[in-house]
């Protein structure tokens, strides 16, 4: 996928919308406008309340939702592991939506956040999930994020973003191309962990 796909899907995902408009001289060009409601990335304000329903109608996903919630809230810290401290901060953030923006995941949340925002961790393997765990936080929990945490973790997310990118090939061509991929199988499956 090149770098120009990857930022059209990012953009889609934040709800950036093009507008034709036309210019002084009558020609039309297209110009961007980002959605101002939040959350933005895979849920949109009005589904809130069904999904937050599901939560507790559904007995095997309320039945996942408690066990998920009781190990992660066992915790102390984040796990060490890069690949499951930001599957830990996604399900943070997805509690917080679930609760009604409930304080004690958004401070739980906040704390894996500090993890992630402190330096570079991980591996070209877990910068995408972590960029991905961090993006998604960041939006969820954007309405009880400061402007200082706002800018602290947009950079975070910045930081890890380049790292992937510094990794990845860029779609060169053969002999060049090393094939490697800069994004883990666990991306692409599901990853349980206790």
């Amino acid at each position: 996928m090149t770098i120009i796909a990857v930022s059209a899907v990012v953009l889609g995902l934040l709800g950036v919308r093009l507008f034709p408009q036309r210019t002084a001289n009558g020609q039309e060009r297209a110009t961007a406008a980002v959605r101002q409601d939040r959350p933005r990335i895979f849920l949109h304000p009005q589904e809130l309340t069904a999904w937050q329903q599901r939560f507790q109608q559904i007995p095997a996903l309320r039945k996942v939702y408690a066990s998920t919630r009781r190990d992660l809230f066992g915790r102390a810290q984040p796990h060490g592991n890069p690949y499951v401290s930001s599957m830990e901060l996604q399900d943070l953030a997805l509690f917080y939506l679930a609760e009604g923006r409930a304080k004690e995941p958004l401070q739980r949340a906040k704390q894996w956040m500090e993890h992630f925002a402190a330096g570079t961790l991980g591996d070209h393997w877990s910068h995408p999930l972590v960029t991905k765990a961090m993006s998604l936080a960041y939006d969820w929990l954007y309405p009880d994020l400061t402007s200082e945490e706002r800018r602290r973790y947009g950079e975070a997310i910045v930081r890890y973003a380049e790292a992937t990118l510094r990794y990845a090939d860029h779609n060169a061509p053969p002999p060049n191309a090393t094939w490697c991929n800069q994004v883990s199988d666990y991306f692409n499956q599901f990853y349980w962990h206790h």
